[in-house]
């Protein structure tokens, strides 16, 4: 897996049962979001 960093906080969180260490998660993107990812 891969580590992502936000560059902002989430204005909320809509789970009870939030993610945690070794959790699968699934990140996406608008089209017409400004977003860069390097390595």
């Amino acid at each position: 897996g891969h580590v992502v960093r936000a560059s902002t906080m989430n204005a909320a969180r809509i789970t009870e049962d939030p993610l945690s260490w070794n959790d699968r998660a699934w990140v996406s993107f608008r089209p017409d979001a400004g977003v860069v990812l390097t390595r």
